[in-house]
């Protein structure tokens, strides 16, 4: 909305008052006195006055007046305190613009000597050549060694600066057909494409590299991509700022130089970290818990990096992640994370070497406790960044993973096989006789030691001693069932059966409740025994069979070898039984569904060879059908 002028302001006048579209509206007024033109673009007969030559070269030199001011107030268009006057003479261009067409429309008539004026394309000419006079003003005031980088720098500024302001301020005096910000940003890209493109750009330094990326990096986030101008500017429509061959030798330098530098700092991480494992160096405290160099290798500080262990004091500890600081940088640069994907792809090799390096560790040296209490938090640390990576494809994920986890579980058998040497005396007295007839005593040890071969590990990091004791938890119930599976134990009348399933049922609540207690996860083997112990309570062989498909329902990994163990801790299973339990078992198997099990337990147990797997001859395939049954029981039935 133009604001209000008095009517009575001349020419002159309307001129000084920056006016512009008023004092065009004027000229147009005279022009139709002299040149008198119909609605249908025909000059008009009635009405029709002698005009002199000199009112004529009057209003010729008053248009050049007028057009002299418009292309100022074009000229000064990033003038804030410019922009009515700007506003002003848009409106006249598209005043003039309008009798041109209508002159032209006239056809053959006589028209004025100054018409077409051509103020539109006057127009594209002046913003073009205040856009080059803008870009030659920074030409100038650089005069530094690297003269061309620093013209590139402030020009790239100056672009962002001016095309923000051309979309908070000077489109606002533009119609949208003007396509104003189109306009400007076709200029400024064009002028930037042609300073980067005098840059060389093969069989250059990895710096000049870099700066070229950068530059064309900082022009997409900032000009082309931010936020405020994205939607004014139509990107598809512009040319490539360099030539696509050219960018792309460009970009593979710079990968190539940053995966060499990434894995040179993996080799020296490694390297440094092997040096400290022939030294004993001792790894310091973190928080209160143990640190190690595995957390480096991901850690990164700003566009340099630094290598930093825990326990070197000599090196900088950095605060950022290695690989993804540089993954984050390559990113930025490209404007292109698939194409920066390329340096996490070293990271199995990496994986590999320090799988490598640990079991070196682990072979060759002793007192290694500390030093394994900080690779452990490295090691979590690691496989939670892999973890966070959602752009990797699954199958390189699980693979990754599994190095990791492979890993850590190396760790944890240091930890935990001196644990079960030590309880090795406990799990020989699990269902024997002794365990029968000296229950609570045989507990309250097994307690006692847990609990203190679990309080050094207390210096874990909390997500790692969760780990570590959710293993032992698990491998623990483990021993115990492979033990009872021993069948080392008889029980020979329903007393002593549901005495021992009461038994097993206190051993599951206290040991599960130790373990989870002190931290462990796995919560779900709480379930397992009380299950086991409710086959072993009952009596009547049509229960026992709902008891066994129920026990297979739950956990469909169990064998049938393992369930004839089960069994054959009750001595009063006859044949008949056996073979109902195996007819039981290949039913019930066969209508589990295929799916994996939630949670994997009874494969997981080791198989105990004995040679009393039947509970009688009669049942061995090789005597089946030629030895009399000691219990009577019909050898000949099919089973």
């Amino acid at each position: 909305m133009l604001p209000s002028f008095p009517v009575s302001l001349n020419f002159e006048q309307n001129l000084e008052q920056n006016y512009l579209a008023e004092a065009s509206q004027q000229l147009l007024a005279r022009e139709a006195c002299l040149f008198i033109i119909d609605d249908q673009g025909s000059e008009s007969t009635d009405e029709q006055r002698v005009r002199t030559e000199e009112e004529e070269m009057i209003l010729k030199k008053d248009y050049e007046t007028l057009s002299m001011r418009i292309w100022l107030a074009v000229s000064n268009s990033f003038d804030r305190r410019n922009q009515y006057a700007l506003e002003s003479a848009v409106t006249a261009i598209l005043q003039e613009e309008e009798q041109d067409q209508h002159w032209k429309e006239a056809g053959e008539k006589e028209c004025p000597s100054w018409r077409p004026m051509g103020y539109q394309d006057m127009h594209d000419i002046v913003i073009q050549s205040m856009v080059k006079k803008r870009i030659q003003q920074v030409d100038e005031e650089e005069q530094a060694e690297d003269k061309l980088k620093k013209e590139i720098s402030q020009m790239n500024m100056l672009i962002q600066d001016d095309m923000l302001q051309v979309v908070r301020d000077v489109q606002a005096c533009y119609p949208p057909e003007f396509g104003i910000c189109n306009m400007y940003a076709q200029l400024y890209h064009q002028a930037f494409s042609t300073k980067l493109r005098q840059l060389p750009r093969y069989n250059i330094p990895i710096e000049e590299c870099i700066f070229i990326l950068k530059q064309i990096s900082n022009y997409s986030n900032k000009v082309l991509h931010q936020e405020e101008l994205e939607s004014y500017i139509s990107s598809e429509a512009l040319e490539p700022l360099l030539p696509a061959e050219d960018l792309k030798s460009l970009e593979e330098q710079y990968l190539s130089h940053k995966e060499n530098e990434v894995k040179t700092w993996l080799f020296n991480i490694l390297r440094l970290e092997e040096e400290s494992w022939k030294t004993n160096t001792k790894p310091e405290l973190n928080d209160g818990y143990f640190c190690s160099f595995a957390q480096d290798v991901i850690y990164v500080t700003g566009d340099r990096i630094h290598v930093g262990l825990m326990y070197h004091t000599e090196l900088l500890t950095s605060h950022l992640q290695l690989v993804d600081g540089a993954m984050k940088e390559a990113t930025n640069l490209l404007s292109n994370r698939n194409k920066a994907q390329r340096i996490l792809y070293l990271l199995p090799s990496f994986l590999e070497s320090y799988k490598k390096s640990m079991e070196d560790l682990l072979r060759n040296q002793e007192n290694i406790t500390e030093i394994l209490k900080a690779h452990l938090f490295g090691i979590k640390n690691l496989r939670e960044y892999i973890a966070d990576r959602d752009n990797l494809p699954d199958d390189m994920k699980t693979e990754w993973l599994s190095t990791a986890a492979d890993i850590r579980d190396s760790c944890h058998k240091y930890f935990l096989s001196p644990i079960h040497d030590v309880l090795k005396v406990n799990y020989s007295k699990l269902w024997t006789p002794d365990w029968f007839s000296e229950h609570h005593e045989f507990i309250e040890e097994l307690e006692d030691k847990l609990n203190k071969l679990m309080h050094p590990l207390k210096d874990l990091d909390s997500v790692c001693l969760q780990e570590l004791l959710s293993q032992l938890h698990f491998e623990v119930m483990i021993e115990y069932v492979r033990r009872m599976l021993k069948r080392k134990l008889k029980l020979k009348n329903k007393d002593e059966q549901e005495t021992a399933a009461a038994m097993l049922c206190e051993d599951s609540d206290r040991i599960n409740t130790l373990f989870i207690e002190n931290g462990s996860d796995k919560t779900w083997l709480c379930e397992i025994l009380p299950k086991v112990a409710e086959v072993l309570k009952v009596q009547d062989s049509d229960t026992l069979e709902l008891e066994i498909c129920a026990l297979l329902k739950n956990y469909p990994d169990l064998t049938e070898r393992q369930i004839r163990s089960i069994l054959q801790l009750k001595t009063n299973i006859s044949c008949a039984d056996n073979r109902m339990i195996k007819e039981c078992y290949q039913q019930s198997k066969s209508n589990i569904p295929d799916s994996e099990p939630a949670q994997l337990f009874f494969c997981r147990v080791p198989h105990s060879f004995s040679f009393n797997l039947y509970s009688c001859f009669c049942m061995w395939p090789p005597f089946k059908g030629t030895v009399p049954c000691k219990n009577g029981c019909q050898a000949s039935s099919p089973v």
